[in-house]
């Protein structure tokens, strides 16, 4: 069962065949019934977000393009619901690299951290977003800049992710740019 609007779930799990009834709600998730949920993570740990939906939990990490990913990292409170969610992936032939449980995971901790330096760059009229967009795929090689990746997974969630890690962490690389934090709560 689909519940809400998880566009990277919805598209990873569809390439395996998976097939699934729909429920609107908050928190985008899909259950898998008699197991337990799978989200994307928002920058808590599986052990925390089951402990406030009382059932096991599956982190996937987030990516750039679900619909061409090849591989995700994940994070899960329970090795049935682990396995299942593996086999799944593994007929989209989307590789799975268990990762330990951390707030944010791998991807997620990370683009929200060099997204919110952008969003901070810009902010200081260092550079425009188009140009720290383009410096950034074209010097580092990644394939889409960090407004982009923001637009893509929307300024709300990196805000959700980097507030979640701050609360975490209260680490300073953390704490949301107030430009990020503006255009988040603009959308």
């Amino acid at each position: 069962m689909l519940h809400g609007s998880a566009e990277q779930l919805e598209t990873l799990l569809t390439r395996s065949g998976l097939e699934f009834d729909r429920a609107e709600a908050d928190i985008p998730r899909i259950e898998f019934v008699g197991m337990g949920s799978v989200m994307v993570t928002g920058g808590r740990s599986a052990r925390e977000e089951s402990s406030r939906r009382n059932e096991p939990v599956l982190l996937l990490d987030r990516c750039l393009d679900p619909a061409t990913a090849t591989a995700v990292a994940l994070a899960s409170t329970d090795a049935t619901l682990t396995d299942t969610v593996v086999t799944l992936l593994g007929r989209a032939r989307i590789r799975v690299f268990p990762v330990a449980d951390a707030p944010g995971l791998v991807v997620a901790r990370v683009l929200s951290m060099i997204a919110n330096e952008a969003w901070e760059t810009a902010y200081h009229e260092v550079a425009t977003p188009a140009d720290i967009d383009t410096a950034m795929r074209l010097g580092t090689n990644y394939p889409m800049g960090p407004f982009a990746w923001s637009a893509r997974w929307s300024t709300r969630r990196v805000l959700e992710l980097l507030d979640a890690l701050w609360s975490a962490y209260h680490d300073p690389r953390y704490r949301a740019s107030h430009a990020l934090r503006s255009a988040a709560l603009d959308t």
